[in-house]
């Protein structure tokens, strides 16, 4: 190779006869002699100091190697090559470019944190530079996307906003598409689907301004979905049948078919379980006809957990069955897996649903995704627990316990377990150490994360969980959630728990008589006094005392809704919350009073 600097149109023909060379190599099948060539060529390049030769040269090399499946680590140290050769040559341009290819290689095929730490170099060298202001709104944007996919849903939000401020600042309020997308994704995932509308509704404007057809179509459906969520649902259909005809007109196929998903699923919430079957069924037809294998498998996946909701599992193992190789290589294998796990479980086959479920955390689509390896291995402990193998179950646990998850959907998870493990211990009649760690682990998470509804979620679903096998312990599940609430929450807490347990002491009370509620409250009253007197120092006991005469006033309530004359109607939530505002504003007053005395 000639020595010294070389101009940049003689590069840029080095480099494409380069590339004709290595073009002709695979055509004749030597992909080693290709790689010799730009090996070779990289170290001539090297040894002349020509770095933006280097760089070049080292970015067709990590390509090359992607198009043939080499391993991770000889790519990545192409990419790292080219980027440190970018650096000595002080091209900022190629090395924001290096870095932009790295990390969508890093995002389509290695784990969410290793495309975490890549886009966060981009973004530092993106972050003080004024000519890059786009690109660096861009990584903020794939920063947030990267946390959003691994649950880190509050870090996400925070880089979404940050974006969207710089976006308005600084590039004249052209804000991009797909950060107002991303950014209204997180808003429902995090069930504020209210505020996810505007920004939808934006960037549908965006893709109209710009002609984006397919754009405009991906964003109305998103939209659509917003707007049932909200209880909009007339015109979340009305927007999907017309998403549904216009894109057919234009023979889009997949929004037209992905609308007659939408619509399908619709009509399963809205419990109109006949209609939502014969729209999946006719979902698969069209994907068949039109050859979107994943769409289809989507479909198959929402009518078969609608076919166990109806509890017609064995229709749905007919249909998720004959299916199975194709998911496995498909994004919804850990998906199949689960929900043929839950099948072979209803019909008691718990060999099988171990199998599946095991074969769901050998899926290469899961390896990346530790919330998905949660949820297996939340379900894998069921499954164990009913063969009768607690310790592989107690195994599963200290491994979701063990995962790298986010706090929302490590919260999530070990409700699940809470609730497998109570209803396994209560059966066995256990003394619930299982449960008691569990318990004690999402207190922490809630107090780490300053969530306490999470430790109110938790009692509630363990009261739910336990309230037909074991009632006594169910409403002390409820209590203890009530003490938590009124600690952490206040009163509005409080009454959002007692709209639940009021409800059901209320089906009690009318299902065996008034004396078992009176029966009923004397014994919690027992527990209360017993755990408040433990937890509660010699000069809080007073106080413990008036706290436990509050906390029966679900009793109480349930006594007056008894002794009403119209007692056989059903009482609405609005009755039931006026009634606790006047318990209340009696201890309110109560209260007020003492103190005036004193």
């Amino acid at each position: 190779m000639p020595q010294g600097a070389k101009s940049t149109n003689t590069r840029h023909w080095l480099l494409q006869c380069i590339n004709n060379y290595v073009e002709i190599w695979l055509a004749q099948g030597k992909p080693q002699e290709a790689l010799r060539l730009l090996k070779r060529e990289i170290s001539w390049a090297a040894q002349a100091e020509e770095h933006g030769l280097v760089a070049d040269l080292a970015e067709i090399l990590a390509q090359f190697l992607i198009s043939l499946d080499f391993p991770t680590v000889s790519i990545d140290h192409a990419w790292k090559q080219a980027i440190v050769a970018a650096e000595t040559n002080k091209s900022i341009i190629k090395q924001v470019e290096l870095h932009r290819q790295r990390y969508a290689w890093i995002r389509d095929t290695q784990s969410p944190n290793a495309a975490i730490t890549a886009i966060q170099q981009f973004i530092e060298l993106t972050r003080r530079r004024k000519g890059f202001r786009i690109d660096y709104i861009e990584g903020l944007d794939e920063m947030g996307t990267c946390l959003q996919k691994k649950g880190n849903y509050n870090e996400a939000e925070q880089h979404y906003r940050k974006a969207l401020n710089l976006a308005r600042k600084d590039l004249d309020g052209a804000i991009p598409e797909s950060l107002l997308n991303n950014y209204a994704e997180l808003l429902r995932k995090t069930d504020r689907s209210l505020k996810a509308i505007p920004l939808y509704e934006q960037a549908v404007a965006i893709s109209k301004s710009h002609a984006d057809l397919e754009g405009q179509f991906f964003t109305e459906h998103n939209l659509a979905l917003a707007l049932d969520e909200v209880g909009r649902t007339d015109k979340a259909i009305q927007t999907l049948t017309h998403l549904r005809e216009m894109a057919g007109k234009k023979k889009l196929w997949y929004y037209h078919i992905n609308a007659w998903l939408a619509l399908a699923n619709i009509s399963w919430f809205q419990n109109k379980g006949g209609l939502a079957l014969r729209r999946y069924a006719k979902v698969r037809a069209l994907c068949g006809h039109y050859q979107l294998p994943d769409l289809a498998l989507h479909a198959a996946l929402n009518e078969a957990l609608l076919l166990q909701e109806m509890d017609k599992v064995d229709e749905a193992l007919s249909l998720l069955q004959p299916l199975q190789e194709t998911f496995q290589q498909s994004e919804y294998c850990p998906e199949l897996s689960l929900a043929l796990g839950h099948c072979y479980m209803a019909q008691e086959n718990h060999k099988k649903a171990t199998y599946v479920l095991e074969q769901g955390l050998r899926c290469p689509q899961v390896q990346y995704f530790s919330d998905r390896i949660a949820s297996l291995q939340t379900a894998l402990t069921e499954a164990n627990l009913k063969a009768g193998r607690t310790r592989k179950a107690r195994l599963q646990i200290d491994s979701v316990l063990a995962a790298d998850l986010s706090p929302e959907v490590r919260a999530e998870q070990l409700m699940d377990l809470l609730v497998i493990m109570a209803i396994s211990e209560a059966a066995k009649s256990g003394k619930g150490h299982q449960t008691e760690r569990l318990l004690d682990e999402i207190q922490n998470l809630a107090n780490c994360n300053k969530q306490p509804a999470w430790i109110r979620d938790a009692y509630e679903r363990l009261g739910e969980a336990l309230w037909d096998n074991d009632r006594k312990t169910a409403i002390q599940a409820y209590m203890a959630g009530m003490i938590k609430t009124l600690e952490f929450e206040g009163f509005e807490g409080l009454v959002r728990v007692g709209v639940d347990i009021e409800s059901r002491l209320h089906q009690l009370g009318l299902a065996e008589g008034e004396q078992s509620v009176v029966r009923l409250q004397r014994q919690t009253r027992a527990w209360l006094l017993k755990q408040l007197k433990a937890e509660a120092s010699p000069e809080e006991e007073g106080k413990s005392i008036d706290f436990l005469h509050w906390l029966l006033w679900p009793f109480q309530l349930t006594l007056s809704l008894l002794q009403r004359p119209d007692k056989g109607r059903r009482i609405k939530s609005k009755e039931i919350v006026r009634l606790l505002q006047e318990f209340f504003f009696d201890r309110q007053n109560r209260a007020e009073n003492r103190n005036k005395g004193a």
